[in-house]
Order: structure tokens, then sequence, then C-alpha cells
């Protein structure tokens, strides 16, 4: 019965290390909308309750306790260690395969592709802990239950810690993943050692080696990262804690894309001009200015081509700054002394901070995910009023407008005035490349 429990401990360290990967991975696929939580959770669920009702039928078919019982849950265990990287490489085949560049999954399409990519290792992982109840039950009793509840949820504990640390740590997800497949196969090699099954034990340590060969020796991650961009030669990619960084280039041009979605590009020039000089041109004089984000835009060499004294910059993600730094995108502003960088979350920042600004530049998408979303509120623009000196300029952008305002488009707009004319007296809108806001208590012309 030992040999079951530990057994169910390492399948609940499976099965939260692939639940934490999966959410992770998924983000950057869904280009970081949060409703693709919902649907990986739900889907998680059900699915694994049905994989219980599966393996509660085996048990109440008649079979009894003893070699058959213990063997079937080792097999569903080496199932689990395997699973969890094959699905790995159909999430990251979801998008160039079966959606256009560029396309917005919707909620439909979100939900019942993750359904279909979850299902075997949801399934199996039910069907395990259910074959481990009823092995329990017939050898010990049911007093003995409760171990293996106990173990699944001290099993899952120590693998969201363990995904913590490796997170941290800067593991890729196929490390991680690859972990938990030594876990899970080392318990299954005993679990069917110990039912005196040495044929199957034998199997599970040479797949488990085979396995955390490949993961080891293979370029895994670079493999399937390049199946990410829209197009171009991939020449840089990073995982940190707050998403997938990719560096592509094609015909001479560079681009940045974080989570699937592209936020800067060494060439264009115009987006950059029309996110600065917009706002500078009303505080031409300007002397502090605040950059919320876009580091790699081409922003920053543009507030610089004004007599500012400094300019801080704000990134969330120390992976973007790092970027910077080694000049892998662009090469500009790296050893100017007027430039502070700064990593911290932009809300965080202006709540605490003691420094004011005469313009405060956002750089920033619109705002399609919670993340976002937060960057456009009331509170925010009340936070980065507190920031800025008298008759400062706040600058963000909405929507792209070409020759016709949409109704979408025109509730989006007009959200966004009268959410900058709660803070500020003075709002005015410029339709360019983007729709830009300027806000301020001051004259704006």
């Amino acid at each position: 019965m030992r040999t079951v429990v530990w057994g169910m401990g390492a399948l609940g360290f499976a099965a939260v290390t692939t639940q934490l990967v999966m959410v992770r991975e998924a983000l950057g696929v869904f280009l970081g909308n949060e409703i693709v939580l919902g649907a990986l959770l739900g889907n998680w669920l059900w699915l694994t309750a049905v994989g219980t009702w599966i393996g509660g039928r085996h048990r109440r078919s008649g079979e009894p306790a003893g070699a058959p019982g213990g063997i079937a849950l080792a097999w569903l265990l080496v199932l689990a260690a395997v699973l969890p990287e094959i699905q790995l490489v159909a999430l990251r085949a979801l998008r160039p395969l079966f959606f256009p560049p560029g396309f917005t999954i919707g909620p439909v399409a979100a939900f019942g592709s993750i359904l279909v990519i979850l299902l075997p290792f949801c399934v199996v992982s039910g069907c395990a802990l259910a074959v481990a109840v009823g092995e329990v039950k017939a050898r010990a009793g049911g007093d003995a239950l409760r171990r293996v509840y106990v173990a699944d949820c001290v099993g899952s504990v120590a693998g969201g810690l363990a995904v913590l640390g490796m997170a941290v740590a800067g593991w890729s997800s196929w490390g991680v993943l690859g972990s938990a497949a030594g876990v899970g196969l080392a318990a299954a090699s005993v679990l069917a050692w110990t039912r005196g099954r040495h044929r199957p034990a034998i199997a599970a340590l040479a797949l488990g080696t085979v396995i955390l060969a490949i993961a080891g020796g293979a370029d895994l991650d670079g493999l399937t990262w390049r199946w990410q961009p829209a197009g171009g030669v991939v020449r840089l990619q990073t995982q940190s804690a707050y998403g997938r960084l990719v560096v592509t280039e094609s015909a001479g041009q560079r681009v940045v894309w974080q989570n699937g979605l592209p936020i800067s590009s060494d060439q264009d020039l115009e987006a950059a001009e029309e996110s600065v000089h917009l706002a500078m041109a009303q505080r031409p004089a300007a002397g502090r200015v605040l950059l919320l984000s876009g580091l790699l835009s081409g922003a920053l060499a543009e507030v610089l081509k004004y007599p500012v004294a400094e300019v801080v910059c704000l990134e969330l993600d120390p992976a973007l700054v790092r970027l910077w730094q080694s000049g892998g995108v662009r090469r500009e502003a790296v050893d100017d002394a007027r430039v502070r960088v700064v990593v911290a979350d932009s809300r965080v920042y202006l709540r605490e901070t003691a420094d004011r600004f005469d313009v405060v530049l956002m750089r920033l998408p619109d705002p399609a995910t919670a993340l976002l979303n937060r960057f456009y509120t009331t509170e925010f623009c009340r936070e980065a009023k507190r920031v800025l000196r008298a008759g400062g300029v706040l600058a963000w952008a909405l929507g792209r407008y070409e020759n016709v305002v949409s109704p979408d488009l025109a509730r989006l707009l007009s959200t966004g005035r009268r959410t900058l004319e709660s803070a500020f007296r003075h709002v005015e809108v410029l339709p360019g490349g983007r729709v830009w806001f300027l806000a301020s208590d001051g004259p704006l012309t």
C-alpha cells in the first residue's frame, strides 16, 4: 500500500506541474487573454472527473485487489509522465496549424482547442486516482483512504513550489515537465517492481531515461517556439516570469513578440514619432518625462531629441530590459546619462513614487486583457495625475482609425475620453496611425 500512496504523491506533483505549465503556455498561445484561464481550469476539472468515473467503473467491475490493479496503476503513472510533453507540443502547434497569423481566437474555439489538448492527461490522472483508491480500499480498508488523498495533496503542494522555484531559476517548460516525468516514472517503476513485474519497471525507467535525454540534449524550446511568430527568422527566444519573448528578423527588420503579440519593430519609425511628438509638442521644454513601457519601441530616442533632464522608463519584465541593454533589437540611449530604467509595476510605481514629471507617455496595446485594462481606468488616470507637475500632459492611444469610426471603435474611443475627463480638465483626441489622447489640467492646442 505504501507504494500506491507514494505513487499518488507523484501523480499530484505531475498534475499541478502540468497544469501550471499549461496555464503559462496557453497565455502565450492565446495572446495573453485571461479568458483562456477559465477555459483551461474548467476543462481540467470536468475531464478529470470523467477519468475518475472511468477508474471507478474499473474497480466496480469486480476485479480483485492485487497485482493487476497495481500494474494498471503503474502504467497509468507512466502515461501521466509522458502525456504532458505531447500536450506541450500540441499547444504550441495549435496556432500555426489551425489559425491564420494575427487571428484572435474566440472563446468557443479556445474552449474546444483546450478541451482536446487536455483530454488525455486529465482522463488518465483522474482514472489513476480512482484505481489507487480502489486498490488501497481493497487492501487496507476505508480508513486508509485518507492517506491517498493526503499524498495527492502533498504532491500537489510540492509541485506548485517546485514550479515556482524552477520558474524563478529560468527553467524552460520542457525542463519543468521533464522533472515531473522523472518523479512519476520513478514511482511507476517502484510500484511495478514491488508487484513482481520487473519488465514494466525496467520499461518505465528506460522511458524516463529517454525522455530526460531528449529534454536535456535537444533544443525543443527553440524548435517549437519557431512555430509561433508570423514569418521571419528567429534570432532570440527567452522565457520570463511574465511571458515568452521572441525576436524575429525578416528583410532586415527585427520584431519583438511577447506572448505571441508584436510589441515593437526596429523600423517602425512613424509609430515611434507619433507616440512621442504629439504630446511633447505640447510641452517642448519638459524637463522630466516618464515612459510607461515601450523601451524597445524607438520612443526613447524620440524623447531624447528634446532638451530633457531625465527620462524614466518603466518596464514590468526584466527580460525586456536585458534585451534592450544587449542591443538585440535596437541599440539606443543605453549609455545616455539622462535615461533611468526602473523595473516595476507601473501602477505600483505611480502610487508610491515621489518623482514628478512634465509628460507621461504610455506605450501599451489596447485594453484587450485584464492586465492591460488596468491602465485605462479612472484610478490609473488619478494616479498618473498625481505624478504630473502642474499643467503636465498624459498621453495614451486607443484603436486604429482608417476612414470610418465603427460602432465598436466609437464605444472604445468614447470610453477612453470619458475616463480621462474624470481626472483632467482638458482632453484632446488626435487621429493618426492610432487614435491618440492627450489629457492635462493645463492648456492643450
